[in-house]
């Protein structure tokens, strides 16, 4: 019994050691980040004071994503639980203005957002518009409830077992009754396969639009096809497509076409130029002649990142047909700010052990 005392207090300390061995450790340090404080939009040279603006005010180590072109400059609540901008609020002029604020738990989800606009005061004063409160869940979201000056509805989630959205559904809660409903198919690496739309009509859900992708054996989306349902048959309305030709998921061409008269028949594509850093930095707009039959050049849109790969700025530029050359400055711009904050993160390390 004294040994078996024994041996275990030399395990008991074996293990205390090993805590604080270097060897396998854990430990946080700080790194420096940088995160979307301001966001204009110009139209120069006839108007170079910003027609639009945006500023994202921040506590803590909230931040925000790596934006792509033309992202969605409101910060929403996307499932799962995610937002490109995490930000405490934000300030929107376009027109009149537009105020949101989050609230967070302490898991970092967001579990309120009220969004406040001047539409409809008279005055410019903001009022209330918009109210949701979220549930969240092992990290995502599984209820969205939405109060509205004029609508309000309940939006539920559900997930499979790997994490995957598999159908999110809209109850208005006045009545307790389903209004809609979408259902997600995915493949094992969690990429939607489909997604079908239904309406509750007369107290049964019926289909009324589908999306159908595929992807090649890297998982990048190929192709998505749009359609819609209508006296029992889906209908073919539109076709996404998809092109790489660099490593990695960023498309290189992308083109899609409208159903008409039983045939596809092409109408806008994009062709992406990336720079060393493997970004897009300009972007070819092409516009299906009908009468040619062929694509016409159009406008591109210049971008510039920083050093953190961030867009800082990025313009429209206008194709002139009859000289068949670009305009010397875009006519429309966009400007990004940004400010650096220390964020902390977690890290292993291991050290080899060595002996004689």
């Amino acid at each position: 019994m004294k040994y078996a005392f024994l041996l275990l207090a030399l395990v008991c300390q074996f293990a205390v050691f090993a805590q604080h061995s270097p060897n396998g450790e854990s430990r946080t340090t700080s790194v420096t980040r940088e995160r979307l404080i301001g966001y204009s939009f110009h139209i120069p040279p006839s108007n170079p004071v910003a027609t639009d603006t945006v500023i994202y005010y921040y506590s803590g180590e909230n931040g925000s994503d790596t934006v792509g072109p033309n992202f969605y400059l409101t910060p929403q609540v996307i499932a799962p639980n995610h937002q490109t901008i995490k930000c405490d609020s934000y300030i929107l002029k376009i027109g009149g203005f537009v105020r949101g604020i989050y609230t967070y738990n302490t898991s970092g989800d967001a579990v309120t957002y009220k969004y406040d606009d001047t539409t409809g005061s008279g005055t410019g004063t903001l009022m209330p518009h918009r109210y949701s409160g979220y549930t969240c869940a092992s990290g995502f979201i599984s209820a969205d409830s939405q109060w509205a000056t004029t609508y309000s509805f309940n939006r539920y989630y559900f997930y499979d077992f790997s994490g995957f959205l598999v159908r999110d559904s809209i109850t208005n809660p006045a009545t307790l009754l389903p209004t809609g409903k979408t259902e997600y198919v995915n493949n094992a690496a969690g990429a939607v396969l489909s997604s079908t739309g239904y309406v509750w009509s007369a107290g049964t859900w019926v289909a009324a639009s589908r999306t159908l992708n595929t992807y090649d054996g890297s998982n990048r989306l190929t192709n998505s096809l749009r359609q819609s349902y209508s006296s029992s048959t889906w209908n073919n309305y539109r076709k996404d497509s998809f092109y790489y030709a660099v490593p990695g998921n960023k498309y290189s061409y992308t083109a899609y076409a409208l159903w008409t008269s039983g045939v596809w028949v092409p109408n806008v594509a994009y062709a992406y130029h990336f720079n060393g850093a493997n970004q897009w930095d300009t972007v070819y707009t092409y516009s299906w002649n009908t009468s040619g039959l062929s694509f016409d050049t159009g406008a591109k849109q210049y971008i510039i990142y920083d050093g953190f790969g961030n867009i800082t700025s990025s313009g429209d530029i206008v194709f002139r047909p009859s000289s068949h050359v670009y305009a010397d400055t875009a006519y429309e711009l966009n400007r990004y700010f940004y400010e650096t904050y220390s964020s902390t993160v977690r890290v292993n390390t291991t050290v080899p052990v060595t002996g004689t």
